[in-house]
C-alpha cells in the first residue's frame, strides 16, 4: 500500500502565493538595502541548495532505497540527517526563502515566508515524522532528540 501526503499541494499553493507576494514588495526598499538583502538571498539559496544536493546525493549512495515510497524506506543516519530530520524540506524553506529575498530585495520577504512556508511544511513534517515514530518506535523518539526538525538552533 502506498502512502500519499496530500499537503504536498498545499505546499505548492503556497510556495507560489509566497513568491508572488515577494514580487509585489519589489523595489520598494532603498538601493543600498536592497543589494545587501539579495547577496544574503543568494547566500541563503545556495546554503538550501547544498542541502538538497547532499541529501540526494545520500539517497543516490543508498540507490537501492532511493525509489521506494516512504513506508519502506531505512531511517537514514548519516549525512544531512545527522542535523536535521526533514533535510529536503529544510533544502525547500532556505531555497524558496533566498527566493523571495532576491525576487523582493526587501527584508520584510523573511517574515512573510517564514510564515507561509513554514505553515505549509509544518503539517507535512509533523505526519512524516508520526508516521516513523510508529514505525521505529523507540528508536526514532532517542534519534530525534539529537536532530533538529527544520532549521539547526531554532526549529
Amino acid at each position: 500500500m502506498r502512502r500519499i501526503f496530500p499537503h504536498h499541494t498545499l505546499t505548492t499553493v503556497v510556495f507560489s502565493l509566497s513568491l508572488f507576494l515577494c514580487y509585489l514588495l519589489k523595489d520598494t526598499s532603498s538601493a543600498q538595502e536592497g543589494a545587501f538583502i539579495k547577496w544574503i538571498g543568494i547566500s541563503v539559496f545556495l546554503y538550501g541548495g547544498i542541502i538538497r544536493c547532499w541529501t540526494y546525493r545520500l539517497m543516490y549512495i543508498h540507490s537501492r532505497h532511493f525509489h521506494l515510497p516512504l513506508y519502506e524506506r531505512p531511517l537514514y543516519t548519516r549525512g544531512p540527517y545527522r542535523h536535521h530530520r526533514h533535510p529536503l524540506h529544510t533544502s525547500l524553506f532556505l531555497m524558496t526563502l533566498g527566493s523571495g529575498l532576491l525576487i523582493s530585495n526587501h527584508w520584510l520577504a523573511a517574515p512573510l515566508m517564514f510564515l507561509l512556508i513554514g505553515s505549509a511544511l509544518h503539517p507535512i513534517m509533523r505526519e512524516e515524522e508520526q508516521f516513523l515514530a510508529k514505525k521505529y518506535g523507540d528508536i526514532y523518539a532517542c534519534w530525534c532528540k539529537h536532530r533538529f526538525r527544520l532549521l539547526p538552533f531554532f526549529y
